[in-house]
């Protein structure tokens, strides 16, 4: 296991139900320690998985929803409703 990694992923998914989220935010989310996150966001930022938005606040950055689309693009979703709606 990868602790690094895990944590970064932990950051991204806290996105899950928010658009943008400040770095007091995600300490509080994640539980993890401010230097750690500062970090990772900084880590995270400079590959475009975060980006920064108005005052202070993060976003998902276009390496996300690149890798996002990417997932989906392969996920069969017909095949996974027809069930449901028969």
């Amino acid at each position: 296991f990868v602790t690094a990694l895990g944590r970064g992923l932990i950051i991204l998914a806290a996105f899950e139900h928010n658009e943008r989220l400040t770095h007091q935010q995600l300490c509080q989310m994640t539980e993890l320690p401010k230097a750690t996150i500062t970090r990772l966001i900084h880590t995270l930022t400079t590959l475009g998985f975060l980006r920064t938005s108005d005052y202070g606040q993060y976003q998902l950055g276009s390496s996300a929803v690149r890798l996002s689309a990417t997932a989906w693009s392969r996920h069969d979703m017909v095949a996974a409703a027809e069930p449901l709606l028969r």
